[in-house]
Protein backbone atom coordinates (compact mmCIF):
# COMPACT_ATOMS: atom_id res chain seq x y z
CA UNK A 1 0.00 0.00 0.00
CA UNK A 2 1.47 3.45 -0.73
CA UNK A 3 1.21 6.80 1.04
CA UNK A 4 -2.01 7.87 -1.17
CA UNK A 5 -3.97 4.28 -0.26
CA UNK A 6 -3.21 4.54 3.33
CA UNK A 7 -4.28 7.81 3.51
CA UNK A 8 -7.43 7.28 1.50
CA UNK A 9 -8.29 4.36 3.85
CA UNK A 10 -7.61 5.89 6.91
CA UNK A 11 -10.10 8.55 5.74
CA UNK A 12 -12.88 6.82 5.16
CA UNK A 13 -12.05 4.77 8.06
CA UNK A 14 -12.10 8.15 10.37
CA UNK A 15 -15.20 8.99 8.53
CA UNK A 16 -17.10 6.12 9.72
CA UNK A 17 -15.71 6.55 12.95
CA UNK A 18 -17.91 9.81 13.47
CA UNK A 19 -21.53 8.13 12.78
CA UNK A 20 -23.85 9.53 15.56
CA UNK A 21 -24.86 6.79 17.86
CA UNK A 22 -29.12 7.36 18.65
CA UNK A 23 -29.69 9.86 21.53
CA UNK A 24 -31.98 7.01 23.55
CA UNK A 25 -28.43 5.21 22.90
CA UNK A 26 -26.60 7.88 24.70
CA UNK A 27 -29.19 8.77 27.58
CA UNK A 28 -28.82 4.95 28.45
CA UNK A 29 -25.01 5.06 28.43
CA UNK A 30 -24.75 8.08 30.31
CA UNK A 31 -26.26 6.37 33.48
CA UNK A 32 -23.85 3.83 33.38
CA UNK A 33 -20.13 4.63 35.53
CA UNK A 34 -17.42 5.68 32.73
CA UNK A 35 -14.53 3.35 31.31
CA UNK A 36 -10.88 4.08 30.93
CA UNK A 37 -8.96 3.63 28.26
CA UNK A 38 -5.44 4.50 28.64
CA UNK A 39 -3.07 4.24 26.40
CA UNK A 40 1.06 4.42 26.71
CA UNK A 41 3.12 4.84 23.93
CA UNK A 42 7.14 3.96 24.50
CA UNK A 43 9.53 6.63 23.75
CA UNK A 44 7.11 8.82 22.03
CA UNK A 45 8.04 12.57 21.29
CA UNK A 46 5.12 14.76 19.75
CA UNK A 47 6.38 14.09 16.26
CA UNK A 48 2.43 13.45 15.52
CA UNK A 49 0.54 14.98 12.54
CA UNK A 50 -1.74 17.00 15.02
CA UNK A 51 1.32 18.04 17.09
CA UNK A 52 1.77 19.87 13.69
CA UNK A 53 4.71 17.58 12.48
CA UNK A 54 4.80 17.97 8.38
CA UNK A 55 6.22 14.61 7.90
CA UNK A 56 4.72 12.26 9.86
CA UNK A 57 1.51 10.06 9.48
CA UNK A 58 -0.84 9.33 12.03
CA UNK A 59 -4.50 9.82 10.85
CA UNK A 60 -5.72 7.48 14.44
CA UNK A 61 -3.77 9.48 16.62
CA UNK A 62 -4.46 12.95 15.35
CA UNK A 63 -8.28 11.53 15.09
CA UNK A 64 -8.45 10.94 18.66
CA UNK A 65 -7.04 14.89 19.44
CA UNK A 66 -9.57 15.97 17.14
CA UNK A 67 -12.32 14.78 19.19
CA UNK A 68 -10.72 15.54 22.85
CA UNK A 69 -8.26 17.79 24.16
CA UNK A 70 -4.42 17.86 23.05
CA UNK A 71 -2.23 19.53 25.39
CA UNK A 72 0.89 20.33 23.33
CA UNK A 73 3.21 21.46 26.67
CA UNK A 74 3.01 17.82 28.80
CA UNK A 75 5.88 16.72 30.75
CA UNK A 76 7.05 13.80 32.06
CA UNK A 77 8.75 13.36 35.70
CA UNK A 78 12.08 11.26 34.33
CA UNK A 79 13.31 10.48 31.26
CA UNK A 80 13.85 6.80 31.20
CA UNK A 81 11.41 4.14 31.46
CA UNK A 82 10.43 2.61 34.62
CA UNK A 83 10.95 5.46 36.71
CA UNK A 84 8.57 7.52 34.58
CA UNK A 85 6.01 4.69 34.48
CA UNK A 86 5.89 3.65 38.44
CA UNK A 87 5.60 7.91 38.67
CA UNK A 88 2.48 8.52 36.92
CA UNK A 89 0.86 5.22 37.59
CA UNK A 90 1.29 5.67 40.87
CA UNK A 91 0.61 9.38 40.80
CA UNK A 92 4.00 10.29 42.56
CA UNK A 93 7.10 12.09 41.61
CA UNK A 94 10.24 10.25 41.65
CA UNK A 95 11.90 11.57 44.70
CA UNK A 96 8.81 10.45 46.48
CA UNK A 97 8.90 6.47 44.88
CA UNK A 98 12.43 6.61 44.96
CA UNK A 99 12.75 4.88 41.68
CA UNK A 100 15.40 6.42 39.91
CA UNK A 101 16.79 3.53 37.43
CA UNK A 102 15.19 1.25 35.41
CA UNK A 103 16.19 -2.05 37.46
CA UNK A 104 14.18 -0.74 40.22
CA UNK A 105 11.83 -3.78 39.70
CA UNK A 106 7.88 -2.41 40.39
CA UNK A 107 6.78 -6.06 41.75
CA UNK A 108 9.72 -5.77 44.14
CA UNK A 109 9.89 -2.86 45.42
CA UNK A 110 6.38 -1.48 45.36
CA UNK A 111 3.98 -4.47 45.66
CA UNK A 112 1.75 -2.70 48.29
CA UNK A 113 1.82 1.10 46.67
CA UNK A 114 -1.58 1.95 45.56
CA UNK A 115 -1.12 2.43 41.85
CA UNK A 116 -4.50 3.66 39.37
CA UNK A 117 -5.49 -0.30 38.42
CA UNK A 118 -5.41 -1.03 42.09
CA UNK A 119 -7.44 2.02 42.98
CA UNK A 120 -10.21 1.54 40.93
CA UNK A 121 -11.22 -1.87 42.03
CA UNK A 122 -12.03 -0.49 45.09
CA UNK A 123 -15.39 0.94 43.13
CA UNK A 124 -16.09 -2.33 41.13
CA UNK A 125 -14.04 -2.17 38.54
CA UNK A 126 -12.21 -4.70 36.08
CA UNK A 127 -9.30 -3.95 35.47
CA UNK A 128 -7.03 -4.96 32.59
CA UNK A 129 -3.52 -4.68 31.29
CA UNK A 130 -1.84 -5.63 28.00
CA UNK A 131 1.56 -4.62 26.47
CA UNK A 132 4.37 -2.98 28.19
CA UNK A 133 2.69 -0.92 30.88
CA UNK A 134 5.42 -1.04 34.28
CA UNK A 135 8.73 -1.89 32.96
CA UNK A 136 10.20 -5.78 33.36
CA UNK A 137 7.34 -6.16 35.18
CA UNK A 138 3.51 -7.21 35.54
CA UNK A 139 2.53 -5.08 38.40
CA UNK A 140 2.45 -7.66 41.02
CA UNK A 141 -0.57 -9.23 43.07
CA UNK A 142 -3.71 -7.96 42.57
CA UNK A 143 -2.66 -5.45 39.96
CA UNK A 144 -5.23 -7.12 38.02
CA UNK A 145 -8.93 -8.50 37.67
CA UNK A 146 -8.53 -10.05 34.08
CA UNK A 147 -4.77 -11.90 32.65
CA UNK A 148 -2.39 -9.60 32.15
CA UNK A 149 -0.40 -10.19 28.86
CA UNK A 150 3.08 -8.54 28.23
CA UNK A 151 4.86 -7.95 24.96
CA UNK A 152 7.40 -9.20 23.30
CA UNK A 153 10.60 -7.11 23.64
CA UNK A 154 12.97 -7.62 20.52
CA UNK A 155 10.31 -8.49 18.52
CA UNK A 156 12.03 -9.85 15.19
CA UNK A 157 10.19 -11.18 12.22
CA UNK A 158 12.94 -12.45 10.14
CA UNK A 159 14.26 -15.95 10.70
CA UNK A 160 17.75 -14.88 11.32
CA UNK A 161 17.12 -12.59 13.61
CA UNK A 162 14.71 -14.77 15.59
CA UNK A 163 17.71 -17.63 15.41
CA UNK A 164 20.27 -14.66 16.67
CA UNK A 165 17.60 -13.58 19.19
CA UNK A 166 17.54 -17.49 20.72
CA UNK A 167 21.23 -17.43 21.13
CA UNK A 168 21.94 -14.15 22.50
CA UNK A 169 22.87 -14.88 25.85
CA UNK A 170 25.54 -12.86 27.93
CA UNK A 171 26.91 -10.70 25.14
CA UNK A 172 25.84 -7.80 23.93
CA UNK A 173 22.94 -7.15 21.13
CA UNK A 174 25.61 -6.02 18.61
CA UNK A 175 27.65 -9.06 19.12
CA UNK A 176 24.62 -11.04 18.74
CA UNK A 177 24.05 -9.31 15.13
CA UNK A 178 20.63 -7.93 16.18
CA UNK A 179 19.81 -5.07 14.26
CA UNK A 180 17.95 -1.89 15.52
CA UNK A 181 15.30 -2.01 12.63
CA UNK A 182 13.51 -4.44 10.66
CA UNK A 183 10.72 -4.16 8.35
CA UNK A 184 9.66 -7.42 7.04
CA UNK A 185 6.99 -7.62 5.09
CA UNK A 186 4.38 -9.20 7.28
CA UNK A 187 0.89 -8.76 9.01
CA UNK A 188 1.00 -6.26 11.98
CA UNK A 189 0.24 -8.92 14.52
CA UNK A 190 3.39 -10.74 13.45
CA UNK A 191 5.22 -8.10 15.54
CA UNK A 192 4.54 -7.20 19.13
CA UNK A 193 2.16 -4.30 19.29
CA UNK A 194 0.07 -5.31 16.37
CA UNK A 195 -0.61 -9.31 18.29
CA UNK A 196 -1.60 -6.87 21.55
CA UNK A 197 -3.79 -4.31 19.98
CA UNK A 198 -5.34 -7.93 18.82
CA UNK A 199 -6.27 -9.28 22.53
CA UNK A 200 -6.55 -5.99 23.38
CA UNK A 201 -9.53 -5.15 21.05
CA UNK A 202 -11.17 -8.70 22.11
CA UNK A 203 -11.09 -7.73 25.35
CA UNK A 204 -12.81 -4.64 25.11
CA UNK A 205 -15.32 -6.43 22.90
CA UNK A 206 -16.08 -8.72 25.96
CA UNK A 207 -16.49 -5.69 28.59
CA UNK A 208 -18.92 -4.09 26.15
CA UNK A 209 -20.85 -7.58 26.80
CA UNK A 210 -20.77 -7.24 30.39
CA UNK A 211 -22.31 -5.28 33.50
CA UNK A 212 -19.17 -4.07 35.36
CA UNK A 213 -17.30 -0.52 34.51
CA UNK A 214 -13.69 -0.96 33.37
CA UNK A 215 -10.15 0.20 33.35
CA UNK A 216 -7.54 -0.81 30.80
CA UNK A 217 -4.52 0.00 30.22
CA UNK A 218 -2.52 -0.53 26.72
CA UNK A 219 1.27 -0.23 26.60
CA UNK A 220 2.59 -0.25 23.31
CA UNK A 221 6.24 -1.06 22.93
CA UNK A 222 7.27 0.84 19.39
CA UNK A 223 8.60 3.15 18.99
CA UNK A 224 10.86 1.96 21.58
CA UNK A 225 14.23 0.38 19.44
CA UNK A 226 14.15 -2.03 17.70
CA UNK A 227 12.70 -0.35 15.51
CA UNK A 228 10.96 -3.03 14.06
CA UNK A 229 7.65 -2.84 11.83
CA UNK A 230 5.97 -4.22 8.73
CA UNK A 231 7.24 -2.70 5.55
CA UNK A 232 4.31 -0.99 4.73
CA UNK A 233 5.12 1.63 7.24
CA UNK A 234 8.30 2.12 6.01
CA UNK A 235 7.25 2.61 2.96
CA UNK A 236 4.66 5.43 4.03
CA UNK A 237 7.56 7.54 4.57
CA UNK A 238 10.42 8.88 1.48
CA UNK A 239 13.88 9.64 1.63
CA UNK A 240 13.53 13.22 0.57
CA UNK A 241 11.83 14.25 3.46
CA UNK A 242 14.00 12.94 6.24
CA UNK A 243 16.88 15.63 7.32
CA UNK A 244 18.82 15.00 10.31
CA UNK A 245 19.23 17.15 12.63
CA UNK A 246 21.16 20.20 12.23
CA UNK A 247 22.45 20.80 16.07
CA UNK A 248 23.56 17.49 16.34
CA UNK A 249 26.40 18.93 19.00
CA UNK A 250 26.18 19.20 22.81
CA UNK A 251 24.26 22.76 24.50
CA UNK A 252 27.35 24.97 24.49
CA UNK A 253 28.56 25.28 27.76
CA UNK A 254 26.16 21.89 29.50
CA UNK A 255 28.43 20.74 32.58
CA UNK A 256 29.65 17.21 32.45
CA UNK A 257 26.52 15.35 34.32
CA UNK A 258 24.21 16.78 31.50
CA UNK A 259 26.31 15.17 28.98
CA UNK A 260 25.19 11.20 28.02
CA UNK A 261 28.09 9.32 26.98
CA UNK A 262 28.24 7.15 24.36
CA UNK A 263 25.53 8.84 22.80
CA UNK A 264 22.53 6.37 23.58
CA UNK A 265 21.69 3.11 23.35
CA UNK A 266 21.06 2.54 19.57
CA UNK A 267 24.61 2.40 19.35
CA UNK A 268 24.32 -0.97 21.24
CA UNK A 269 22.47 -2.58 18.27
CA UNK A 270 24.10 -3.83 15.03
CA UNK A 271 23.24 -2.03 11.81
CA UNK A 272 25.25 0.77 11.75
CA UNK A 273 28.64 2.62 12.34
CA UNK A 274 29.38 2.03 16.52
CA UNK A 275 29.74 5.88 17.46
CA UNK A 276 27.62 8.78 17.20
CA UNK A 277 30.34 10.68 16.00
CA UNK A 278 31.25 7.68 13.09
CA UNK A 279 27.26 7.70 11.79
CA UNK A 280 26.84 8.45 8.06
CA UNK A 281 24.39 10.93 6.65
CA UNK A 282 22.51 7.27 5.17
CA UNK A 283 22.54 6.17 8.61
CA UNK A 284 21.04 8.85 10.37
CA UNK A 285 18.59 9.02 7.84
CA UNK A 286 17.50 5.42 7.91
CA UNK A 287 17.60 5.37 11.71
CA UNK A 288 15.25 8.70 11.73
CA UNK A 289 13.28 7.05 9.07
CA UNK A 290 12.78 3.55 11.06
CA UNK A 291 11.08 6.09 13.88
CA UNK A 292 8.58 7.12 11.89
CA UNK A 293 7.95 3.98 10.74
CA UNK A 294 7.41 2.82 14.54
CA UNK A 295 4.93 5.81 15.21
CA UNK A 296 2.61 4.90 12.37
CA UNK A 297 2.64 0.89 12.98
CA UNK A 298 1.71 2.10 16.61
CA UNK A 299 -0.78 4.97 15.59
CA UNK A 300 -2.20 1.75 13.14
CA UNK A 301 -2.89 0.06 16.52
CA UNK A 302 -4.38 2.58 18.36
CA UNK A 303 -6.78 3.45 15.53
CA UNK A 304 -7.27 -0.80 16.46
CA UNK A 305 -8.37 0.35 19.99
CA UNK A 306 -10.55 3.54 18.87
CA UNK A 307 -12.39 1.40 16.28
CA UNK A 308 -13.50 -1.53 18.65
CA UNK A 309 -14.76 1.13 21.04
CA UNK A 310 -16.89 2.49 18.27
CA UNK A 311 -18.01 -0.31 16.86
CA UNK A 312 -19.08 -1.76 20.13
CA UNK A 313 -21.22 1.46 21.82
CA UNK A 314 -18.85 2.25 24.08
CA UNK A 315 -17.20 5.43 22.24
CA UNK A 316 -19.36 8.00 24.20
CA UNK A 317 -18.77 6.58 27.78
CA UNK A 318 -15.15 5.72 28.38
CA UNK A 319 -12.16 8.30 29.01
CA UNK A 320 -9.38 8.15 26.27
CA UNK A 321 -5.50 9.09 27.48
CA UNK A 322 -2.81 8.95 25.27
CA UNK A 323 0.70 9.68 26.42
CA UNK A 324 4.05 8.77 25.86
CA UNK A 325 5.94 7.61 28.67
CA UNK A 326 8.87 10.70 28.26
CA UNK A 327 10.05 11.97 25.37
CA UNK A 328 13.20 11.48 22.69
CA UNK A 329 15.95 12.66 20.92
CA UNK A 330 16.91 11.98 17.25
CA UNK A 331 20.32 13.23 17.18
CA UNK A 332 19.57 16.47 18.39
CA UNK A 333 22.07 17.62 20.76
CA UNK A 334 24.21 14.82 20.22
CA UNK A 335 21.79 12.12 21.95
CA UNK A 336 19.85 9.63 20.28
CA UNK A 337 17.31 8.18 22.72
CA UNK A 338 16.85 8.93 26.11
CA UNK A 339 18.48 9.40 29.31
CA UNK A 340 19.18 12.99 29.51
CA UNK A 341 17.73 16.49 31.15
CA UNK A 342 16.88 18.36 28.17
CA UNK A 343 13.72 19.07 26.71
CA UNK A 344 13.12 16.81 24.25
CA UNK A 345 13.44 13.89 26.13
CA UNK A 346 10.71 15.57 29.71
CA UNK A 347 8.20 16.79 26.71
CA UNK A 348 5.74 14.32 25.27
CA UNK A 349 2.46 14.27 23.35
CA UNK A 350 -0.87 14.02 26.33
CA UNK A 351 -4.41 13.73 24.89
CA UNK A 352 -7.54 13.25 26.75
CA UNK A 353 -10.90 12.63 25.32
CA UNK A 354 -13.63 12.75 27.68
CA UNK A 355 -17.00 12.10 25.87
CA UNK A 356 -18.31 14.20 28.58
CA UNK A 357 -16.59 17.01 28.84
CA UNK A 358 -14.98 19.79 26.56
CA UNK A 359 -15.18 20.61 23.33
CA UNK A 360 -13.63 18.43 20.09
CA UNK A 361 -10.42 19.28 19.09
CA UNK A 362 -9.27 21.36 21.70
CA UNK A 363 -5.98 22.53 22.44
CA UNK A 364 -4.57 23.54 25.68
CA UNK A 365 -0.35 24.85 26.01
CA UNK A 366 -0.65 25.15 30.19
CA UNK A 367 2.09 23.21 31.88
CA UNK A 368 1.61 19.69 32.77
CA UNK A 369 3.06 16.81 34.19
CA UNK A 370 2.34 13.37 33.61
CA UNK A 371 1.52 13.05 37.82
CA UNK A 372 -2.10 15.01 37.11
CA UNK A 373 -2.40 11.33 35.03
CA UNK A 374 -4.17 10.02 38.10
CA UNK A 375 -6.14 12.35 39.68
CA UNK A 376 -7.35 13.01 36.32
CA UNK A 377 -8.57 9.36 35.86
CA UNK A 378 -10.39 9.73 39.18
CA UNK A 379 -12.23 13.23 38.32
CA UNK A 380 -13.34 11.44 35.34
CA UNK A 381 -14.64 8.68 37.40
CA UNK A 382 -16.28 10.83 40.53
CA UNK A 383 -13.81 9.21 42.47
CA UNK A 384 -12.12 11.08 45.67
CA UNK A 385 -8.25 11.33 44.24
CA UNK A 386 -5.81 9.31 47.01
CA UNK A 387 -3.83 11.44 49.04
CA UNK A 388 -0.57 9.99 47.69
CA UNK A 389 -0.92 12.20 44.50
CA UNK A 390 1.42 14.64 43.64
CA UNK A 391 -0.34 16.41 40.73
CA UNK A 392 -3.55 17.22 40.27
CA UNK A 393 -6.89 16.52 38.08
CA UNK A 394 -6.69 18.32 34.37
CA UNK A 395 -10.32 18.30 34.14
CA UNK A 396 -10.67 22.20 34.52
CA UNK A 397 -8.71 22.08 31.49
CA UNK A 398 -10.59 20.16 29.66
CA UNK A 399 -13.84 22.40 30.68
CA UNK A 400 -11.51 25.71 29.06
CA UNK A 401 -8.22 25.10 27.89
CA UNK A 402 -7.63 29.24 28.75
CA UNK A 403 -7.99 28.25 32.27
CA UNK A 404 -5.04 29.70 34.27
CA UNK A 405 -2.73 27.46 35.68
CA UNK A 406 0.61 26.43 36.78
CA UNK A 407 3.40 28.26 36.29
CA UNK A 408 5.96 25.38 36.05
CA UNK A 409 7.14 21.72 35.59
CA UNK A 410 9.05 19.65 37.80
CA UNK A 411 11.60 16.72 36.24
CA UNK A 412 14.51 15.03 36.87
CA UNK A 413 17.27 12.48 36.06
CA UNK A 414 20.18 10.90 38.30
CA UNK A 415 23.40 10.34 36.47
CA UNK A 416 25.98 7.83 38.74
CA UNK A 417 25.24 9.58 42.27
CA UNK A 418 24.57 13.66 40.90
CA UNK A 419 21.04 14.35 40.87
CA UNK A 420 19.80 17.33 37.93
CA UNK A 421 16.49 18.50 38.99
CA UNK A 422 14.98 20.75 36.14
CA UNK A 423 12.38 23.50 36.35
CA UNK A 424 10.63 24.25 33.43
CA UNK A 425 8.77 27.42 33.27
CA UNK A 426 6.80 29.15 30.51
CA UNK A 427 10.34 30.70 28.73
CA UNK A 428 13.06 28.62 30.61
CA UNK A 429 14.05 25.11 31.63
CA UNK A 430 16.30 25.49 34.66
CA UNK A 431 18.70 22.69 35.96
CA UNK A 432 20.46 22.28 39.51
CA UNK A 433 22.95 19.26 39.42
CA UNK A 434 23.86 18.22 42.72
CA UNK A 435 25.73 15.51 44.24
CA UNK A 436 24.30 13.41 47.63
CA UNK A 437 25.88 15.70 50.14
CA UNK A 438 24.25 18.97 48.01
CA UNK A 439 26.89 20.60 46.38
CA UNK A 440 26.32 21.94 43.27
CA UNK A 441 28.10 19.94 40.10
CA UNK A 442 26.82 22.22 37.38
CA UNK A 443 23.94 24.53 36.15
CA UNK A 444 21.62 25.22 33.14
CA UNK A 445 19.58 27.54 31.84
CA UNK A 446 17.93 27.41 28.63
CA UNK A 447 15.84 30.33 26.89
CA UNK A 448 13.58 28.67 24.56
CA UNK A 449 12.12 32.03 23.02
CA UNK A 450 15.10 32.88 21.86
CA UNK A 451 16.92 29.28 21.51
CA UNK A 452 14.18 26.66 20.86
CA UNK A 453 16.36 24.25 20.44
CA UNK A 454 18.41 24.44 23.78
CA UNK A 455 21.65 24.30 21.95
CA UNK A 456 22.85 27.47 24.45
CA UNK A 457 23.06 27.02 27.91
CA UNK A 458 23.38 30.60 29.12
CA UNK A 459 24.33 29.80 33.26
CA UNK A 460 27.53 29.69 31.68
CA UNK A 461 27.46 32.91 30.54
CA UNK A 462 28.58 35.67 33.47
CA UNK A 463 26.12 38.25 31.56
CA UNK A 464 23.20 36.14 32.97
CA UNK A 465 24.35 35.79 36.13
CA UNK A 466 21.25 37.89 37.54
CA UNK A 467 19.01 35.97 35.63
CA UNK A 468 20.83 32.38 36.77
CA UNK A 469 20.36 33.25 40.71
CA UNK A 470 16.62 34.41 40.20
CA UNK A 471 16.06 30.81 38.67
CA UNK A 472 17.80 29.78 42.02
CA UNK A 473 15.97 30.74 44.13
CA UNK A 474 12.85 30.14 41.83
CA UNK A 475 13.66 26.63 41.96
CA UNK A 476 14.94 26.37 45.83
CA UNK A 477 11.16 27.65 46.57
CA UNK A 478 9.33 25.77 44.62
CA UNK A 479 10.79 21.84 44.33
CA UNK A 480 8.54 19.57 45.50
CA UNK A 481 9.75 18.34 48.64
CA UNK A 482 9.22 14.38 48.83
CA UNK A 483 6.44 12.52 50.48
CA UNK A 484 6.41 9.83 52.80
CA UNK A 485 5.56 6.73 50.65
CA UNK A 486 2.33 5.64 51.48
CA UNK A 487 1.75 2.10 51.13
CA UNK A 488 -1.47 0.12 50.18
CA UNK A 489 -2.38 -3.59 50.45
Amino acid sequence: MNRRDFCRNMAVGCLASVIATSDIAVAKRKKRPKNVLLIIVDDLRPNLGCFGDPIAITPNIDRLAASGTRFSRAYCQYPVCNPSRISFLTGMRPDTTGAYRNGDVFHDLFADTLTINRYVQQFGYEAAGFGKIYHASNGGENAWTQPYLDSEWLDYANTENRARKAKWHNMTLRQAGLPYAEHEDVADNVYCDGATADIAADRLENFAGGDKPFLMIVGFRHPHLPWNAPKRYWDLYNDKDIEPAANDFFPKGAPQPALKPRGGELFGYAGLSTTLEAMTDREKRDAIRSYYACVSYADAQVGRLLDTLRTNGLDDNTLVMLWGDHGYHLGENHVWAKDVNWERNHHSPLIIRDPQRGKSGQHSDALTEFVDIFPTVCDALDLPTPSQCEGKSLAPLLDDPDTAWDKMAFSQLLRGTIMGRSLRTDRYRFTLWQDESGASKGVELYDYHRDPEGNLNLAADPEYAELTEKMTRLHRKHWPKPRPREMNR
